[in-house]
């Protein structure tokens, strides 16, 4: 089905990073969204995309729209500590161009 999703390092047990394709990764945040992924998956998910993007192999929108995902019905702190690392690490990232830095603390407010 296309709307089937698989999730590779279930639990998050192994010691490595899984980089999902366009289309899979676009099923899986409905997987996030409907919290059918568990709450070590989703945090796993969003700490892998975020390194992926930081080598250039996935684009940064992923990330995003991940933690968009779970902002709005999230209430498993191991996904919030996720999303604070990776938002803590943006900032940080953007804190030498104020322009960019204002956009992001507003979308971090939202």
């Amino acid at each position: 089905n296309e709307n089937d999703w698989i999730l590779f390092n279930c639990g998050q047990t192994g010691f490595f990073r899984v980089l999902y394709s366009k289309e899979l990764l676009k099923n899986i945040k409905n997987g996030i969204k409907t919290k059918e992924i568990s709450s070590q998956d989703r945090a796993g998910i969003i700490l892998d995309s975020f390194a992926f993007s930081k080598c250039g192999k996935l684009e940064f929108n992923e990330v995003i729209e991940l933690i968009e995902c779970c902002s709005v019905n999230e209430t498993e702190y191991t996904v919030w500590s996720a999303i604070e690392i990776v938002l803590d690490a943006i900032n940080l990232y953007l804190s030498n161009n104020k322009e960019l830095s204002l956009k992001f603390s507003n979308f971090v407010i939202r």
